[in-house]
């Protein structure tokens, strides 16, 4: 902690050592140890400008330690300097941290900031209080142009993306993210950057791939400590089996994510139940699932209405209606489109369907395309349209077989044998298979990037012949026999 010269030339000598104590330590994610020291160094400050800054750096470790009482303590600190404001960046990024660890009334603190950073940390926190919409919007206009440096900026990014159904380019974000948290020792933000990229696999991997992913976030935030982010990988896992048809372990996982106060986990846990309802009828043994609510409509709910006889109250189809005319928010308008297209006269179910397919093209989700297809089909040959059913009805079999979503395979297969097409054999998919463990996972993806095979042993610190043994076990479970292959199935 000494100048060049050998002597320390007062207070503010010894703040600046003691920042670059603080580098060195977050270098070696002693997060917990970076914040004591930038700590002192803005008690040791001579003007209100650096304490503010290094208050504020100060508490931007202390939420990646999972300090989140103190980071506040240190903003707050920061905003009671009477002459100048604390530095935007840092307060953003501890709000941005605070929205990935599940606090949004300390993300929503800094007020009055709707854009970078600060308006995306907003966003998150939006979404997990319920408020969907202002939250949708606040993420996609605060979105950085440019990749962050931060890493914390990057997972939020990433998580924000998946909500909005930008789901591949959330995956290609949140990947190399949870890559780099590991190579650079951040542990703790490695729950959100798992747990995120689950949340966007669920939508466009196949049930097995994501279900693997899922798993290795639900382990890395029990590990952790991360209760937030184990609740929320719970409720995706629900989800998934409930796809996969898997009723006991989905009532397991839903169980696992408890009652949770974060919107997006308890909407997830409510969307299961709502499958297991519509793909196999729902069990006794599990919760029932809610029925429609007008004032926050959840379009399953409508559906499993629907599916049980009986007809949605006027309210409930004027918010299906309000939903369909949404165009901001195109996937949830196409389910709603497909609402309507199920309840439509003989005349204008068809209108109603291809605005729904139109919509469906704007956001990658195959497995409410596949539905959206399955409910046309149907409706097209309970009106003696078979040749017309039978087209839909391949494609969304297709699709539900891709997945491996077997209970709405199961439907299609029969609507299409209703249709006058004898049944089709039953196609081995990844989703069918046995998930990848989180070590093959990893390794799957790594490869999946055209690294060769001691480059990916020396990049997740394995041998050679271990990547050689989990590829081996990658490609039989996945059906596959060549690499390129491997790459196209994580395109």
């Amino acid at each position: 902690m000494h100048s060049p010269t050998g002597t320390i030339h007062g207070a503010e000598d010894l703040a600046r050592a003691l920042e670059d104590m603080a580098v060195g330590a977050r270098g070696r994610s002693g997060y917990a140890a970076a914040t004591t020291a930038l700590e002192w160094a803005a008690s040791l400050s001579t003007c209100d400008t650096e304490r503010a800054r290094r208050l504020c750096a100060a508490a931007g470790d202390a939420a990646v330690a999972g300090e989140h009482a103190r980071a506040q303590a240190l903003l707050t600190a920061a905003d009671r300097l009477p002459t100048v404001p604390p530095p935007a960046v840092p307060a953003a990024e501890t709000a941005i941290a605070a929205a990935l660890a599940g606090l949004p009334r300390a993300a929503l603190t800094p007020a009055g900031r709707t854009d970078g950073p600060a308006g995306l940390a907003r966003g998150l926190a939006l979404m997990q209080i319920g408020d969907g919409r202002a939250g949708a919007v606040l993420i996609r206009t605060s979105r950085p142009a440019t990749p962050p440096s931060s890493l914390r900026v990057r997972i939020a990014t990433g998580v924000g993306a998946t909500l909005i159904g930008e789901h591949r380019a959330a995956l290609h974000t949140l990947s190399s993210a949870a890559e780099d948290a590991r190579r650079t020792g951040a542990i703790r933000l490695l729950p959100a950057a798992l747990g995120g990229r689950a949340h966007a696999a669920a939508a466009v991997e196949p049930i097995g791939l994501a279900l693997s992913a899922a798993r290795e976030a639900t382990a890395v935030a029990r590990l952790t400590g991360d209760v937030f982010w184990q609740r929320r990988a719970a409720a995706i896992t629900a989800v998934l089996y409930a796809l996969r048809g898997d009723a006991e372990p989905s009532y397991a996982a839903i169980e696992q994510a408890g009652a949770p106060d974060d919107a997006v986990t308890r909407y997830a846990v409510t969307d299961a139940l709502h499958l297991l309802e519509l793909g196999l009828g729902g069990s006794d043994r599990g919760p029932r699932p809610p029925g429609p609510d007008p004032a926050d409509l959840r379009l399953d709910a409508v559906e499993v209405q629907l599916r049980s006889g009986r007809r949605p109250s006027a309210r409930v189809l004027d918010a299906v209606e309000r939903l369909s005319r949404d165009a901001d928010f195109p996937l949830r308008a196409a389910r709603a489109w497909r609402i309507r297209g199920l309840l439509a006269a003989p005349a204008e179910y068809p209108c109603c369907f291809a605005a729904a397919l139109t919509l469906h093209r704007r956001v990658e989700h195959p497995f409410q395309t596949g539905r959206t297809l399955l409910a046309y089909g149907e409706r097209l040959r309970r009106a003696g349209r078979r040749t017309e059913a039978r087209r839909w009805l391949r494609e969304a079999l297709d699709g539900f077989e891709r997945l491996g979503a077997r209970p709405w395979a199961g439907r299609a297969a029969a609507e299409l044998a209703a249709a006058g097409e004898g049944r089709p054999r039953p196609r081995v998919a990844a989703g069918d298979t046995p998930p990848l463990t989180a070590q093959e996972l990893q390794v799957a993806r790594a490869v999946a990037t055209g690294l060769t095979n001691r480059e990916v042993a020396q990049t997740l610190f394995l041998s050679h012949k271990t990547i050689e043994f989990h590829l081996g076990n990658i490609f039989r479970k996945l059906g596959l026999r060549r690499r390129a292959q491997l790459v196209q199935l994580f395109l």
